[in-house]
């Protein structure tokens, strides 16, 4: 054979090797085979698609004088203890330890990284625990996806397996979906009361989407959701929430039960109507919120405090507030203007109201019990998607809409003098309720903010009971002062600062320069 045949050979085996090479690349791009479409996830998105793939996912890379005691991971909130235990381990040399020793709140191990898909994609993410002692709330994993602006599109936890007591070494597992918007994961580990977990061995893997088609049952419900949505929602973008309901129906095709589409909804399709504001809550879950102190219990609530700074300057300090209880909305209205009594009684030359730390909860509580403070009248609208405007009202006790009463303080306090100073002061968390109050102070003309840019969850929160009595709790209004400015955004201070030690100490020197008695 000569150089020449040689060479036309060479180039038919080429020409050949670039057929076969082209034929799998369209195989895989139409994703016609699963095994194609896996491999070709492998380049579409860049981290943990495979098992295996979190660094550090077996804790076998322990770090002296790290806080966690591995590699990779770091803690956040409150844990006791977070070390590598060589004695209780499922596989391997090492898991990772974590007890918390006060009941109420979280403690939690974690890690963030890059994570990009091409499009929706769902994946399962697993891990062996193992508990002791654990009491009332639970343990478990939980992952949150964010866009490359920082907003949440996905959340799913290990709330509903109820991990708790003492347990044995078992694999538990959750799912989860991304989209073409997600650019980091977090992955967690937690504890929310008080006990003792040991974790190991975290696997992610990406799962194929079901083939069998929606129950009618499931199909309706989506439906019915969407109906909601697409008449009270802020978003009214209706190309974007068809493709949207239709990606509901890809994730829940194949499963018929309701808590799997329950999970979907709550998880991502809530997360993803892209207003920052709306969650999903099934009945039981807005049941515990309504009855008795579980909130309070649990940390999430808690009743405002005041003090006299120096003698001279009525402090309030009006934390979170999460309860659906009317008895505990009550008590809570009822303390908060005892307390401005309390301080009214003391002549101060000004007053403080500190929201710096306050993420919301029910914001007709904290209206009814500062109310004294913001006089009657209206002090706020809320201008829903069709352009409807609706009052905000407080007026001897009663906090409101100018239609609807929300709450009733018996007895209400006036106090003496309503032309003192008052600052307010904001915080980057400052949101949702907190936010509520805090425009409730705007426009009134012996009133002035001071600190850092509120959270910006500043709409209406409409709770809207589903046919199985879960609840949408849909954001279908943006909130305006009593001036009509509106907002939807986050909400800037009258004298911007970064720092809450100076903001403090600039709105007292505001209050008293600004005292006329």
């Amino acid at each position: 054979m000569n150089k020449r045949h040689v060479q036309g050979t060479c180039l038919i085996f080429i020409w050949i090797r670039d057929a076969i090479l082209l034929y799998l690349l369209i195989r895989i791009l139409s994703m016609k085979f699963s095994f194609y479409g896996g491999l070709f996830c492998v380049f579409l998105c860049i981290t943990s698609l495979g098992q295996n793939q979190i660094p550090n996912f077996d804790f076998e890379k322990p770090e002296r004088g790290s806080a966690c005691g591995f590699q990779n991971w770091h803690t956040e909130d409150h844990l006791d203890k977070c070390l590598a235990d060589s004695v209780n381990v499922y596989k391997g040399k090492y898991s990772i330890y974590i007890s918390r020793n006060k009941p109420g709140g979280i403690g939690r191990f974690c890690q963030e990284m890059p994570f990009k898909c091409s499009e929706l994609k769902k994946f399962r993410i697993s891990c062996f625990i193992k508990t002791r002692n654990l009491k009332e709330k639970y343990t478990g994993l939980s992952v949150k996806l964010y866009d490359k602006t920082g907003n949440m599109i996905c959340h799913q936890n290990m709330a509903d397996l109820n991990i708790n007591k003492t347990r044995s070494w078992k694999k538990y597992f959750i799912e989860f979906c991304a989209d073409s918007t997600a650019e980091k994961v977090k992955i967690s580990g937690l504890i929310y009361d008080s006990g003792e977990a040991w974790y190991d061995n975290i696997e992610l893997v990406e799962i194929p989407f079901s083939t069998k088609k929606i129950s009618p049952s499931i199909n309706r419900y989506i439906n019915e959701y969407f109906n909601i949505v697409r008449e009270k929602s802020l978003n009214r973008d209706s190309v974007y929430l068809n493709r949207l309901k239709a990606d509901a129906k890809k994730l829940c095709a194949g499963n018929s039960k309701m808590s799997y589409c329950h999970a979907v909804l709550k998880g991502y399709v809530t997360w993803k109507l892209n207003d920052g504001h709306s969650f999903f809550k099934t009945s039981k879950e807005m049941k515990e919120l309504a009855k008795g102190d579980n909130t309070l219990k649990d940390g999430l609530s808690a009743f405002a405090e005041g003090k006299m700074l120096d003698g001279r300057i009525a402090y309030i300090k009006i934390s979170t507030f999460i309860s659906l209880d009317s008895l505990l909305v009550n008590k809570y209205a009822d303390s908060l203007q005892r307390l401005v009594a309390e301080l009214d009684g003391g002549s101060p030359k000004g007053w403080i109201i500190d929201l710096s730390n306050n993420i919301g909860g029910n914001s007709w509580a904290m209206i009814a019990g500062i109310g004294p403070l913001l006089g009657n009248g209206i002090f706020g609208y809320s201008v829903s998607a069709n352009g409807t405007r609706t009052a905000r009202i407080y007026r001897d006790g009663i906090a409101g809409w100018d239609n609807r009463v929300m709450v009733k303080k018996k007895d209400p306090f006036y106090i003496k003098n309503k032309d003192l100073p008052i600052a307010v002061i904001y915080g980057s968390e400052t949101g949702s309720a907190g936010e509520v109050v805090a425009i409730a102070f705007r426009g009134i003309k012996n009133a002035s903010s001071f600190g850092m840019k509120t959270f910006g969850v500043t709409t209406r929160v409409d709770n809207i009971r589903l046919s199985d009595g879960a609840f949408l709790n849909l954001a279908c209004g943006v909130d305006a002062d009593r001036n009509n400015v509106s907002f939807g955004g986050k909400i800037s201070p009258d004298y911007p600062n970064d720092d809450y030690k100076s903001a403090l100490n600039e709105a007292q020197k505001w209050i008293l320069e600004n005292n006329n008695n």
